[in-house]
């Protein structure tokens, strides 16, 4: 289920990406109306993975012999940061005092740490895997810093919608790997394990095999005393015909 929903939002993060990029002229605009939209968008795309995860604490998982498995500390921190950055994005889209910097930057910083910890949870984690989550968090650091105190402000606001919006695509690209990678190494572990029971099985055929085999001998007797004869009587056919 959790998997589904880090692919829906790999989704909308793309065309929220793409629209940002589309539209980061309209930084330029006192009333930038499809700009309010899209990071309105951004509010609810954090809010709504944030609540699952936190609605899943209610529910705990068990393993195979009953015992609860416990909660990651790190995801249930992570939600609610989401959860509470969403709501001030529906409250105040472009920030308090219209500084989209800044709400550029907090989102992408809160979605490369919540794709870290995607990794973090998965079978493998590698270093590779960690680069893309990591740039989207200084992408995310330069909004807030750079753009935001950048001396046009304006101008720097429109930048840090270009280069937030390419990023935010990488991001959700991203996304989509790491959800791929997390099902072939599942595959890989089922093949491994199918390729463990066959070969098992095959050892305990060629076990039952033997068995049969030295039953088979143990229930004929004849057959060894019948070849010591045949051995006993060669050497009395060799001595007759010197």
């Amino acid at each position: 289920m959790k998997k589904v929903i880090y692919f829906i939002c790999y989704v909308v993060g793309l065309l929220l990406g793409a629209g940002i990029l589309i539209f980061n002229y309209q930084a330029l605009d006192k009333s930038p109306d499809v700009l309010n939209i899209l990071m309105i968008a951004v509010g609810v795309l954090f809010i709504v993975p944030a609540l699952i995860q936190l609605i899943s604490l209610l529910f705990p998982k068990k393993d195979e012999f009953g015992n609860i498995l416990p909660h990651k500390w790190y995801s249930t921190i992570v939600a609610i940061l989401a959860l509470l950055w969403g709501i001030y994005m529906l409250i105040f889209p472009l920030g308090y005092d219209d500084s989209l910097s800044i709400s550029l930057g907090i989102s992408l910083m809160l979605a490369g740490l919540a794709q870290i910890v995607w990794i973090v949870r998965s079978s493998e984690s590698t270093f590779l895997r960690f680069i893309i989550p990591i740039l989207t968090i200084a992408v995310g650091v330069i909004d807030l810093t750079v753009f935001n105190h950048y001396p046009d402000e304006i101008h720097g606001a429109q930048t840090a919608a270009i280069i937030s919006g390419i990023m935010m695509i990488i991001w959700g690209v991203n996304g989509f790997f790491s959800l791929r990678s997390k099902r072939v190494i599942a595959a890989g572990h089922k093949a491994e394990k199918e390729e463990r029971k066959t070969v098992k099985e095959e050892r305990k055929a060629a076990k039952e095999e033997a068995k049969q085999q030295a039953k088979a001998l143990e229930e004929s007797p004849a057959a060894p005393e019948e070849g010591k004869k045949e051995e006993s009587s060669e050497p009395k056919a060799d001595s007759k015909t010197e």
